[in-house]
């Protein structure tokens, strides 16, 4: 029996569509088929049919009419390529007439092949038979006397082929480093040629001699296969000074390339600036690369210096249209757990307003990652998450029609730091009544680890074993014996907030208590993100210092969190609205002071310098901003428009904003081929 693909041309040769050919090649048909023409000459088509639909048969029998003809064709075909390869003057036609015969893997073919390989004139013609050679790997021991004297061909691109077919015919790639060396220190080599040699050459000869070739390919085929593998197996050597070549290619002000990034996080410890060479990638305006550094960004969600980075990038894409990069970015946030408790007002207005099943469940499975009660983040951190979330998680496992998405809150809520006497009744109403088995089952086994060990709810488990459904009953016995054993988790208890509040916030809330008005930290933050002028000025008036430093991971003060969703405008291209404007110069005006920072040394001004416009930023500068107060990070706001590429950057210059000459060079280094920026960076140095 020959193999199916050989019926496949055979069919493509009579002009049968793909769509058709790829119904009609079943296994069984197959051998049916092939005994068909090649026993019965059509004469017992008929009897091998009976088991086949009526279009089938019909199909089949149009095909077969003239089965005598077609097979003459496929092999006048073949016989054409093989003159043409043979004695065609024009070279192209040669050229074409190599490739064509790559597809076809017989001894006539093979034979040509290398024929060519040593007796045509042409390097072109050598290097296509070659490479058609190669792709006939390892079943080409009738061309390998001609693949060996490849190796000592005149074109570095024939003798690299040649070593590659070599190779994967069972040679021994240490046999063949001669061939590519010369390869790759020819003058003629083309970029492919250098970088196949390089390719061959790893583990062989210093990584700093092949990291040039195999970056000059990846950059100009962005999408190769054989370029991801090349870089992986060059990185994985561990090699680290081939770093700063890395670096170099990636802070093209022109391209990225996420294949490069992959490469340099396999690195351990990873590059110092890594994070930032991945936020390039969101300055080229391609969506395809947002999508890829999204995904790159998973990997740095455990450093809380990373983490306030790349964040507000992230949840930038949480309200965009384009659902991979939204799925990327709530992986990424995700991943980085109490880290990334500043996007859990997006990932909450996300769930309320997706239609999308598959989106709804993971921002859903996010809030659970986020909050997770045995992550090792500070309790205030974990509080807030559950406050905001309880409610909406409830009336999601109520209300969703998605089981999977009950499925994946009911989870996030049993993860939540929250008092079992709020959760549990929900989970028992769950257990009874969802139309779901593994969603009920679920909720049992959160009863099992967080009921509290009270009458009401062993009762209630107690009729559950008795369900007709025997994973709810199993689920429901399970839980009983869990909690008779102690191994519930009921006796947690909420830590006291832990309050770092000056003596004058410490008095504005009193003066709140006063007034009767009940302060919500939470509520109060909200306001100020979303930009509600009204509420925001609503605390104000009633006794709210402007200055307000939150609680949490990263102890922002209220002009900060104005501006945490100013990047999320600026990477999907949309204006900073008047309301953050509005917001921000409202706070300014009743005493807010713009250089307050965050945990990370941030101030407004910094925020701001990543994505606001001209008249945001001044704003700030009028309220009297530093220009050059610099992060824990040591970068002032300008550095950070450089960086991101914020426009944003000439009203700080104009306003005064220097850097050092040291640092007018490292970026000249890094955006040298964009000459707004070069010109940027030079308007900058300090005189």
């Amino acid at each position: 029996m020959q193999e199916p693909v050989t019926y496949f041309r055979y069919f493509q040769d009579v002009h049968i569509p793909d769509q058709v050919l790829r119904v009609l090649l079943k296994e069984t048909e197959v051998s049916m088929i092939y005994c068909s023409i090649s026993q019965d000459k059509n004469k017992s088509l008929g009897r091998h049919l009976v088991s086949i639909s009526p279009l089938v048969t019909i199909l089949l029998l149009c095909l077969f009419i003239t089965p005598t003809i077609a097979a003459d064709r496929y092999e006048k075909a073949i016989n054409l390529w093989v003159s043409q390869l043979k004695s065609e003057k024009d070279e192209r036609k040669r050229v074409e007439a190599a490739r064509n015969l790559g597809a076809h893997n017989t001894p006539k073919t093979l034979s040509a092949l290398a024929q060519a390989l040593t007796e045509d004139a042409s390097p072109k013609v050598r290097q296509q038979a070659a490479s058609s050679l190669w792709k006939h790997s390892p079943d080409i021991d009738a061309a390998k006397s001609a693949l060996q004297s490849g190796l000592g061909d005149s074109s570095p691109a024939v003798r690299v082929r040649s070593s590659w077919a070599l190779q994967n015919a069972g040679t021994k790639p240490q046999t063949l480093i001669a061939p590519r060396k010369s390869a790759l220190a020819d003058p003629d080599s083309s970029n492919s040629t250098r970088f196949w040699a390089a390719y061959g050459l790893v583990g062989f000869e210093s990584p700093t001699s092949l990291i040039e070739p195999i970056l000059a390919y990846t950059k100009s085929q962005v999408r190769s296969k054989a370029a991801t593998r090349a870089l992986k197996k060059l990185v994985a050597l561990k090699d680290r000074s081939i770093i700063p070549a890395m670096e170099t290619v990636v802070r093209d002000f022109h391209k990225g390339n996420p294949i490069i990034l992959e490469g340099m996080q396999q690195f351990n410890p990873q590059p110092k600036q890594l994070v930032e060479l991945i936020l390039i990638q969101f300055t080229f305006n391609n969506i395809e690369l947002e999508r890829s550094a999204l995904g790159l960004l998973r990997k740095h969600g455990k450093k809380q210096s990373e983490v306030s980075l790349w964040l507000p990038i992230a949840a930038g894409y949480l309200g965009g249209n384009d659902d991979t990069a939204r799925y990327f970015a709530l992986d990424a946030i995700s991943n980085a757990e109490g880290h990334a408790v500043d996007a859990v007002p997006e990932i909450i207005k996300l769930v309320r307003n997706s239609n999308d099943p598959r989106t709804k469940e993971r921002a859903v499975e996010a809030i659970g990652e986020i909050g997770d009660r045995n992550n090792p983040f500070p309790e205030a951190t974990k509080i807030m998450v559950a406050d905001q979330c309880i409610g909406l998680l409830s009336k999601v496992i109520r209300t969703d029609k998605d089981r999977s998405t009950r499925l994946r809150a009911v989870r996030a809520l049993d993860k939540l730091k929250s008092d079992p006497d709020q959760v549990v009744p929900l989970f028992i109403i769950v257990a009874k009544a969802d139309r779901d088995s593994i969603v009920r089952t679920a909720a049992l086994s959160a009863i099992g680890a967080r009921g509290a060990d009270s009458k009401s709810v062993l009762e209630d488990l107690e009729v559950l074993t008795k369900d007709p459904d025997r994973a709810v009953s199993q689920s429901a016995q399970d839980a009983i014996t869990m909690i008779s054993r102690g191994s519930n988790r009921a006796a947690e208890t909420l830590q006291p907030e832990q309050t770092r509040q000056d003596k004058n916030q410490q008095a504005a809330l009193a003066k709140l208590r006063e007034s009767g008005v009940r302060f919500n930290e939470n509520d109060f933050m909200l306001a100020l993100s979303n930009n509600d002028i009204e509420k925001v000025r609503a605390y104000l008036d009633s006794g709210v210092s402007a200055n307000y430093q939150f609680q949490g991971t990263h102890q922002r003060p209220a002009l900060n969190e104005v501006f945490t969703r100013a990047t999320g405008y600026f990477m999907q291209g949309q204006p900073i609205p008047q309301k953050l404007k509005d917001t921000a110069k409202l706070l300014i005006d009743r005493g807010a002071d713009p250089n307050l920072t965050d945990k990370m040394g941030n101030s407004a001004l910094i925020i701001a310098a990543m994505a606001c416009d001209a008249e945001t930023l001044q704003i700030l500068l009028d309220g009297g901003a530093d220009l050059n107060q610099q992060s824990k990070a040591g970068l002032t706001p300008l550095e950070y428009a450089f960086m991101l590429g914020n426009p944003g950057a000439e009203t700080l210059l104009e306003a005064g904003a220097r850097i050092s000459q040291e640092k007018a060079d490292t970026y000249l280094q890094s955006y040298g081929k964009n000459p707004k920026a070069v010109e940027l960076i030079k308007r900058s140095v300090q005189k």
